[in-house]
C-alpha cells in the first residue's frame, strides 16, 4: 500500500486501486472520499507545493493512520480479505498514540540512502567496515528520523485522521466492490 499528503487531501493505493479523501470546500466537518483513476491521480499531484503546517498536519495523520493499520495487520495471512481489513482500521485513539516517524516515506528513504552512503564512505577510511556500516546506519536513521520529525511533520488533529480514515476506508472498499480504476506504473 502506499499514500500520498497534499494539503487539501490524503491518497491512498493498492496495487489496484486509488482512493483520496478531502475536507469538502463547501461544509467544514464534512468529508468527501472516493476512488480515482491513475490519470486523475497524476493530474492532481503535479503541482508543486511547500510545506505548509497544514500540510505537514495532513502528512502525518497520512504516516500515523499506515503505521497503525501495518502494525494491526501485519499478522494477518498475506490473501486476507478485504472485509476482514476493513474490520482492522484502527480507532483515532489508537492514531493519535501512534508515532508518526516513517521509514517508508520517500524523501525519507532517499535522504538516509544519500546520508548512510556519504557517512559509509567517509567512515570506511578511519574503521572496519562493520563498524562504519553500524555507525552509519545509526547516524543515517538518527538524522532522517529528526529531518522528518522537524520539518515535514506536525501532529494532526482529530479532523485530519479523519480524512486519512476515510481516505484508506475507500481505498479499500474500492479493492472490495473491484471498481474499474488501475494504477499505471
Amino acid at each position: 500500500m502506499d499514500a500520498f499528503s497534499k494539503e487539501d487531501r490524503i491518497y491512498f493505493a493498492t496495487k489496484n486501486k486509488i482512493a483520496y479523501a478531502q475536507k469538502s470546500p463547501f461544509l467544514e466537518k464534512e468529508i468527501i472520499s472516493r476512488v480515482i483513476g491513475s490519470k486523475e491521480f497524476y493530474k492532481s499531484i503535479s503541482e508543486k507545493q511547500s510545506f505548509t503546517e497544514k500540510l505537514k498536519r495532513m502528512h502525518a495523520a497520512e504516516h500515523k493512520l499506515y503505521r497503525c493499520f501495518m502494525n494491526k495487520i501485519k499478522k494477518l495471512p498475506f490473501d486476507t480479505r478485504v472485509e476482514t481489513l476493513l474490520r482492522y482500521i484502527p480507532s483515532i485513539k489508537e492514531i493519535k498514540e501512534t508515532n508518526s516517524f516513517s521509514f517508508f516515506c520517500g524523501t525519507t528513504q532517499a535522504l538516509f540512502l544519500i546520508s548512510f552512503s556519504l557517512s559509509l564512505l567517509l567512515l570506511n577510511n578511519f574503521t572496519n567496515t562493520l563498524i562504519s556500516l553500524f555507525i552509519s546506519f545509526f547516524t543515517s536513521y538518527s538524522l532522517i528520523y529528526f529531518i522528518q520529525k522537524k520539518y515535514f511533520l506536525t501532529e494532526p488533529d482529530e479532523f485530519e485522521i479523519e480524512i486519512a480514515k476515510a481516505a484508506l476506508v475507500k481505498v479499500l472498499e474500492g479493492e472490495k466492490y473491484d471498481t474499474d480504476t488501475h494504477i499505471i506504473y
